[in-house]
């Protein structure tokens, strides 16, 4: 066996009542605050964030929604989170709209260029 206990431990958890008494152990909040040293906003701020990611391809392969209704879905979640935690504004909304048409115009120059790339060579050869 690769883990022993020794039996003075386990003679001493049971001698101090915290296993027999549920109020005299730590609770899940202290847990939660150990895990998360911000509070449970954070946890909770995080659960949000994994159930708007999920939703995404759940939606898809569960059949609800097509691939673009899916990004409908996931926008809106993450509106509804910005709005939820009292982040929007349109500051926010213009700064990431900006940051989405700067992404997509890199994408869209990257694949421009990789096609032109490949034409070149295909004249050559």
């Amino acid at each position: 066996m690769w883990f022993r206990p020794s039996i003075g431990s386990f003679t001493a958890r049971q001698g101090n009542g915290r296993n027999l008494r549920p109020g005299a152990g730590p609770g899940a909040r202290e847990d939660l605050d150990r895990l998360f040293p911000g509070g449970s906003a954070q946890y909770l701020s995080l659960v949000a964030a994994l159930a708007v990611i999920s939703s995404i391809p759940w939606s898809i392969v569960s059949g609800i929604a097509t691939l673009s209704e899916a990004v409908g879905m996931g926008v809106f979640g993450s509106l509804l989170l910005a709005a939820v935690r009292g982040q929007l504004s349109l500051v926010m909304l213009h700064n990431a709209i900006m940051r989405t048409g700067t992404l997509i115009a890199m994408v869209f120059f990257i694949v421009v260029g990789a096609t032109v790339f490949s034409l070149s060579f295909h004249l050559v050869a």
